[in-house]
């Protein structure tokens, strides 16, 4: 759950945070000692986590991207042939001109 919440973070706040989450993935729990950074875990596990989270930030998606999408799929099925009303009520989307 620490990693998830990490992930959301922007690079400012992830590098402020990340020694938190490796203590509690190393000993268990969040308090941050000299301890966890010359644990022999302690850059593995950095390296990992910001693999993890600079892969997560690629691919993040914006809103305009996600809308796009929906605008996207929602052509596509009419393409094949259902009507605007089988589409919204297979997926919920509902074109802004619908609204």
């Amino acid at each position: 759950m620490q990693r998830k919440i990490l992930m959301n973070m922007d690079t400012e706040k992830f590098n402020q945070n990340i020694d938190w989450v490796i203590a509690g993935e190393v000993y268990g729990s969040g308090t941050i000692t000299e301890d966890v950074k010359t644990h022999a875990d302690y850059q593995t596990k950095k390296d990992e986590i910001t693999a993890e989270y600079n892969t997560y930030q690629a691919n993040k998606r914006t809103p305009e991207q996600i809308e796009a999408d929906k605008a996207s799929g929602n052509q596509k099925l009419l393409d094949l042939g259902l009507t605007q009303a089988e589409v919204t009520a297979l997926t919920g989307y509902t074109p802004p001109s619908e609204e």
